[in-house]
């Protein structure tokens, strides 16, 4: 299927049979659905660049499902909504080129312009929406000139079955800092824009008028009140309130039915492969019949698009469909590993960035680690690597002060009672342990360590990154950059696993959750060689976890407790470690500089923390934690 867009001035027409679910869902009644002339939308794309693995559903299934529903309903037409050229292993290798042939196949009369089409840069981007044989549109970004992006459009009609559909997108609000968008070029306030397109739409003729595209869900859900005449928003899910990591609870959600806000249609779809969704509206924009469609590994892969896959998949399947090292645990990816706690690959990644800059600390945001999936035990293939780390970023090695490090990885902590999530780190580190904790609305991060040693804030440290984190970021923005790497983080990653064989999925205590401190010993006890120490008993914990206790300084654990409880009558905290470890805690005690603290996990008394609503624990982390401090021994 390729050239003129299906369903363009396609004289047909659907008559629609009432039913008691469409009333439920806000559809039109049955009186006045009989014969009135409608047109199904049919979406949506932001496909990541992907094209999904032959196991699962993938492109070539979704294909299928497309042409049925097309084939299906009267007046019927896709709809992209963007993000479709980016991120992915493919990506890397292509920019983006493989994915016009693979949507021209699925022949959208519109495709809506996204954050990750601009991954590799204008100058890539306008290719791609030159390229592609259908109209790529956005409402918002402008050259420095005030002209479209070329290759685009701001918006357009398209005649489906003698009903005029008006289309526009809008860009998410932290555009600008989550792809590589020209500076000089702009981006309009998402209201001001979409006033404009459903102006212009209403005097071209347009009878019902769509917004197509990513937009996150706050600001989707916003805009039906902000802006009169919007018909109907479709597009992908994956951001809410303009958060685009999502723990998978939340992001691998069934969608929901159409909501219907002040007369405009709301519908969102999954990203990727999974469902598909198919809206039918009246000429005057009201919701008729909705169908969701979930594409599972039963659906028979379309023919031509399976072609398509094959031929761009081929050289990269010889060179990196093979094992490259293996691990001997899960190598988790998920969003909540990512973002929530010190993960196994976020150690081995940053590691590998560390020594590629040869730097003294390295830092990787969560947003770059994709798939949202565990690998392993056993062999991982550079495939799998590669598609975790799908972005075009250079590593860079910048010169940045220590102050600048702790305001940075401060503002990183996702704090409660606001975050959705629990309270979150919000990065991954190599070189740098500190202490963090996200709780009365302030997130706080302190007692910093680089290499072992207090980070002193006047201090010039290197620093491995991203190249794109040091433009997105004010804190860093000053930063100096003595070096930039050739090729982009996936293949350094990947190379550095590979020289590794046998991975190890050590975590070390970079990062240190405190939710309540203990402050510092109140004495220690001796007996048959093993050591308890004593603390204050904590105040905000219904119940502690004896097996989490564990002696901690700069450079890592130390010793493990073998046993903690609280003595209710003297309201302390006893922490006992076995007596081959008395030896290595009273020597780290009492070493000069050595910061010798005590962690253990607990279940926390919600009341005690005063939030009016229940905390949030993302799903990996599964104690509160409290921290005790020991000067001298």
């Amino acid at each position: 299927m390729s050239g003129r867009p299906r369903g363009i001035d396609v004289q047909r027409r659907r008559l629609l049979q009432a039913t008691a679910g469409l009333s439920l869902l806000g559809l039109a009644s049955a009186a006045s659905a009989e014969d009135a002339e409608t047109v199904t939308l049919v979406y949506d794309t932001h496909f990541d660049g992907q094209f999904g693995d032959e196991d699962e559903p993938n492109v070539a299934r979704y294909a299928t499902e497309v042409r049925r529903l097309l084939d299906e309903y009267e007046n019927a037409v896709f709809v992209g909504g963007g993000d479709d050229l980016s991120p992915s292993v493919l990506s890397l290798v292509y920019e983006g080129e493989h994915m016009v042939p693979a949507l021209e196949e699925l022949d959208p009369v519109v495709n809506g312009v996204s954050h990750h089409d601009f991954d590799f840069g204008a100058e890539v981007a306008e290719e791609r929406f030159a390229e592609s044989e259908f109209p790529w549109v956005n409402a918002q970004l402008l050259t420095d000139e005030g002209e479209p992006v070329p290759g685009t459009e701001r918006w357009i009609t398209v005649d489906a079955g003698g009903i005029t559909l008006g289309f526009f997108s809008l860009a998410r609000e932290d555009f600008v800092s989550t792809t590589d968008y020209p500076e000089e070029w702009q981006v309009l306030d998402q209201v001001e824009a979409a006033e404009e397109a459903v102006e212009a739409l209403t005097e071209e003729g347009a009878d019902v008028i769509v917004c197509a595209g990513r937009v996150p869900q706050g600001e989707k859900f916003e805009l039906p009140t902000a802006v009169d005449g919007i018909d109907a928003f479709v597009g992908s899910s994956g951001d809410v309130d303009g958060i685009d990591d999502l723990p998978s609870d939340v992001e691998d959600e069934t969608p929901e039915p159409p909501t219907v806000i002040d007369g405009s249609v709301v519908s969102r779809v999954g990203k990727e492969f999974d469902y598909l969704g198919a809206l039918t509206l009246d000429t005057a924009g009201d919701l008729v019949d909705y169908e969701l469609v979930e594409v599972t590994t039963d659906v028979e892969p379309d023919s031509a698009m399976q072609a398509i896959v094959h031929e761009w998949f081929g050289e990269l399947r010889e060179e990196y469909d093979r094992p490259f090292f293996a691990i001997d645990e899960p190598l988790d990816v998920t969003l909540d590993a990512s973002n929530g706690t010190e993960s196994v690959f976020g150690n081995l990644a940053t590691e590998a960035m560390l020594e590629e800059g040869d730097a003294d600390i390295a830092i990787l945001n969560p947003g770059g680690i994709r798939t949202n999936d565990v690998y392993g035990p056993g062999e991982i293939r550079g495939l799998d690597i590669l598609n975790i780390l799908p972005f075009p970023n250079r590593l860079v090695v910048a010169e940045v002060s220590g102050e600048a490090i702790v305001e940075y990885l401060s503002a990183q902590v996702s704090a409660l009672p606001w975050s959705n999530f629990g309270a979150q780190p919000g990065k991954q580190v190599a070189g740098v342990q500190y202490e963090w904790s996200g709780h009365d609305g302030d997130a706080v991060a302190e007692n910093f360590y680089v290499g072992g040693e207090p980070l002193e804030p006047d201090e010039t440290f290197e620093l491995a990154t991203l190249d794109f984190l040091l433009d997105a970021r004010d804190a860093l923005s000053d930063a100096e950059v003595v070096y930039e790497s050739e090729e982009f983080v996936g293949p350094i990653v990947l190379s550095a696993l590979e020289e590794q064989g046998e991975v190890s999925t050590r975590t070390d205590e970079r990062m240190l959750r405190v939710d309540e401190d203990l402050g510092t010993l109140v004495r220690r006890e001796r007996n048959r060689g093993a050591l308890t120490l004593v603390f204050d008993a904590p105040e905000s914990a219904l119940e502690i976890q004896p097996e989490t206790f564990v002696a901690v300084t700069q450079a890592g654990v130390v010793a493990e407790a073998v046993d903690a409880a609280v003595d209710e009558e003297a309201n302390e905290l006893h922490v006992e470690f076995d007596r081959t470890d008395t030896g290595t805690i009273t020597s780290a005690a009492n070493r000069p500089h050595t910061d010798l603290r005590i962690f253990g996990g607990y279940e926390p008394d919600e009341e005690f923390f005063g939030y009016d609503r229940e905390l949030p624990v993302n799903p990996l982390v599964e104690n509160y934690r409290l921290k005790g401090t020991v000067d001298r021994l």
